[in-house]
């Protein structure tokens, strides 16, 4: 197992207060969402919103087969370094998901701050409607809210 897969295993672990998120993303392990006219795929494993080995977010998550959402919102640094900047829990349904929100940092910091999001997917890719708003800019590296199936995670 490299750096970079314990790191963001251990920063899930320990940012999830009364949940622990096992993350099966990083086993590559396609999973669906149930929605009323059949099955959305909606795999677990990593999205990208940006180029693998440059500066940019990440989405690491897991779905249940029973419709249950797990994940995180991160950020990689250049070198490789990785910061939560929040965790999920929730459910989907026909391609939306609905899920809470536990910040990495406290809410007094920005009481603004949704306690709930919701984000949609299609073939590959999730989509958060206005995270920028939520999601603080790390530099120049401003969140693009669409995030691609990496299959091959953050390599």
């Amino acid at each position: 197992m490299d750096k970079k897969v314990a790191a963001l295993i251990v920063a899930l672990v320990l940012s999830v207060t009364a949940t622990t998120i096992s993350v099966i993303a990083l086993t590559q392990q396609p999973a669906t969402v149930l929605t009323s006219n059949g099955l959305a795929s909606l795999r677990s494993g990593i999205y990208t919103d940006g180029e693998l080995n440059t500066p940019n977010y990440f989405v690491s998550l897991e779905v249940s087969p029973d419709g249950a959402i797990s994940g995180a919102i991160d950020f990689i640094y250049q070198d490789g370094q990785t910061a939560v900047a929040l965790t999920f829990l929730g459910s989907g349904q026909d391609n939306i998901a609905n899920v809470n929100v536990i910040y990495s940092t406290p809410a007094n910091v920005d009481p603004a701050r949704p306690a709930a999001i919701s984000f949609t997917w299609g073939a590959n890719q999730i989509r958060f409607g206005e995270c920028g708003s939520y999601l603080a800019q790390q530099g120049q590296f401003a969140p693009t809210c669409n995030f691609h199936y990496s299959p091959k995670g953050l390599r």
